[in-house]
C-alpha cells in the first residue's frame, strides 16, 4: 500500500461568538495552493460514546481512509476522527477544499443537536470536545464556506442530519440544514436512491431522527453496521459503483438484502428520551453519481 497522504491541518482562530461563524473570514495559514483536484476528509467525535462504539467508529474511519488511499488518487487525504476534529479545524478545512480543490468528499461520525438562531432551527455537529458553544460545527458555519460548490459527496453518520434538506439564502449565504449547507444548494432530490430526476453532481447521505450505532448488529451473519459503512466505501472506490449500486452491494453482503429492503431504508423505531422515534437513512441528490478515483 502506498504511503498515506495527510494534509496539514488548517485552523482558524478560536470562535468566541456564534455570529463569527458567519461573518468572519476564516484565517488560513500558509500560501494558497495551486488549484488541485480531489480532497477526502474524515471527521468525528469520541464524546459521549461507549468504548465499544469508539472502537467501531475509529475502525470504520480508518478503513474508509485506507480505501481512498489504496484505490484512488486524492491530492488531499486525511482521517481526523477523534481529537483532531475541532470546530476551527473542521471549518478551516471546509474553506480550504472550497478554495483550492475541484472536488471534495467528507465523512463524519458522531453526534448532532440543534439550536434556534437567526430565526431558524440550526443543526450542529459535535467536535471531539463535545457540543458546548465553542465546540459546535454549525450548518450555517459550513454553508458560509461552501458557496463555490466543491463538496459533491458528503456522508454524515449522526442523528437528525437528514431530517430535511434545508435552504440557502442571501449573499453571503445564510444556510440551514446540513444537506443544503454542505452541498451549497437546496436543489436536491428528496430520494436519491429511487428517483432519477436529479442529474446534478451532488449526493448527501444522513439519518432522519436516530442513527444506527456502528457497533450494533445488522442481524445477519454476525455483521455490524461498522462493516456496512466500510463495504459501502469499498464498493464505491474499488469497484467504481455509483451511490445506489454501492448501497445495494453493502446491504446485500452485511444485511442479506438490497438497500431498499433493509430497515435502513424502510425505517426502524428507536426508544430514546421517553418516546419512540421513526428513523431511517436518507439519500438526497443524485444517487447515480460515482466518486472520482
Amino acid at each position: 500500500m502506498k504511503q498515506m497522504k495527510k494534509p496539514t491541518l488548517i485552523k482558524i482562530g478560536s470562535v468566541c461568538l456564534l455570529f463569527s461563524l458567519i461573518f468572519s473570514t476564516p484565517l488560513l495559514f500558509g500560501i494558497k495552493l495551486t488549484k488541485a483536484t480531489k480532497a477526502s476528509l474524515i471527521w468525528g467525535t469520541t464524546d459521549n460514546m461507549t468504548e465499544a462504539e469508539i472502537t467501531a467508529s475509529s475502525g470504520a474511519c480508518g478503513a474508509i481512509n485506507a480505501y481512498f488511499d489504496y484505490n484512488a488518487d486524492y491530492d488531499l487525504l486525511g482521517n481526523y476522527y477523534g481529537s483532531e476534529t475541532q470546530q476551527s479545524t473542521t471549518l478551516g478545512n471546509v474553506s480550504l477544499v472550497e478554495d483550492d480543490y475541484d472536488y471534495g468528499t467528507v465523512f463524519y461520525k458522531g453526534h448532532t443537536f440543534f439550536a434556534t438562531l437567526h430565526g431558524h432551527k440550526h443543526d450542529f455537529l459535535y467536535d471531539d470536545d463535545g457540543g458546548s458553544s465553542t465546540d459546535r460545527i454549525y450548518d450555517f458555519g459550513v454553508g458560509y464556506r461552501t458557496s463555490n460548490g466543491e463538496h459533491d459527496f458528503v456522508f454524515i453518520w449522526s442523528c437528525n442530519t437528514a431530517d430535511y434538506i434545508g435552504d440557502v439564502s442571501g449573499s453571503p449565504p445564510h444556510t440551514w440544514g446540513f444537506a443544503a449547507s454542505w452541498m451549497g444548494t437546496e436543489s436536491l432530490n428528496e430520494n436519491g436512491y429511487e428517483e432519477t430526476s436529479d442529474y446534478g453532481p451532488n449526493a448527501y447521505i444522513g439519518f432522519q431522527n436516530v442513527s444506527k450505532p456502528m457497533v450494533e448488529s445488522t442481524g445477519y451473519n454476525g455483521w455490524s453496521y461498522r462493516y456496512w459503512a466500510t463495504y459501502f466505501y469499498l464498493y464505491l472506490l474499488r469497484d467504481g459503483m455509483d451511490i445506489k449500486e454501492a448501497l445495494d452491494a453493502a446491504s446485500e453482503i452485511t444485511i442479506g438484502s438490497e438497500f431498499g429492503d433493509t430497515d435502513l431504508y424502510t425505517g426502524y423505531e428507536v426508544y430514546e428520551y421517553g418516546e419512540w422515534w421513526d428513523s431511517k437513512m436518507v439519500v438526497y441528490g443524485n444517487g447515480d453519481i460515482t466518486l472520482p478515483t
